[in-house]
């Protein structure tokens, strides 16, 4: 009985210490993304779950390498995907970026479609093709993340609106 009472213990301390090393690390992914930006940027990461606040931000830290971000291109990403998360898990669905489907993304760019009374249709257009360039780029990196950027596969026709 006094075996079980100081393995549970240890494992307690184990799973607690653990659980502090993992949110540390969240931590410093967080302020390592949004470095430079305003604090809009962190609360956003923060807003979402866990483990789609870190998909973004292996995402961007993996742009990082292979190109060199702006802080507007990052500023893009982070408020995009975020809004994507916050979409998508709106109803307690909990969806990680993976679980998102082709109707989840049409949906969400059907919620930002405004009326024709409300501007010029070219503004709705290149806001469509921006945010239609920002998911094919994530999408094949998050399918595809070990493979050099240029010989990804192309998920345009899996996943998005071609």
């Amino acid at each position: 009985m006094i075996k079980s009472r100081r393995t549970a213990a240890v494992c307690t301390t184990a799973i607690a210490t653990t659980t502090v090393i993992e949110d540390s690390l969240f931590d410093i992914k967080i302020k390592m993304v949004t470095a430079g930006l305003i604090p809009y940027y962190r609360r956003l990461l923060k807003g979402i779950s866990k483990e789609n606040a870190l998909t973004i931000a292996k995402y961007i830290l993996a742009m990082k390498t292979e190109i060199n971000l702006s802080d507007q291109y990052r500023q893009d990403i982070i408020y995009l995907l975020s809004k994507l998360s916050i979409f998508c898990n709106s109803n307690n669905n909990n969806k990680s970026f993976k679980q998102i489907t082709r109707q989840d993304i049409l949906s969400f760019f059907d919620s930002y479609r405004k009326p024709e009374a409300a501007g010029p249709p070219y503004k709705r257009i290149v806001t469509y093709n921006l945010y239609r360039i920002h998911f094919i780029r994530f999408f094949n990196w998050l399918y595809y993340p070990h493979i050099e950027p240029n010989k990804r596969k192309i998920t345009k026709r899996k996943l998005l609106l071609v």
